[in-house]
């Protein structure tokens, strides 16, 4: 399940636009396909949180951590 990590650095001041416009877009279509989904889900030992969780069917559940990074070329292999 991917979720943030305890911190252990600085964090950013706030969530991007971006960031957040992205976890509910996730939530939404996962919704337009009969699944549940959540934003901001606080795992089980409640020392990290995933940005949003889709459960599937059987209560198969899948975490997803968004990340945005600028890639230049010379950083892609």
């Amino acid at each position: 399940m991917a979720s943030h990590l305890p911190i252990t650095h600085k964090a950013a001041p706030a969530e991007s636009a971006q960031h957040k416009a992205t976890k509910e877009r996730i939530v939404a279509t996962a919704g337009r396909y009969g699944l549940n989904a959540e934003a901001e889900v606080p795992m089980a030992n409640r020392r990290s949180v995933s940005d949003a969780v889709v459960t599937g069917p059987g209560g198969l559940r899948a975490g997803c951590e968004i990340q945005y990074h600028r890639l230049g070329p010379s950083s892609v292999h």
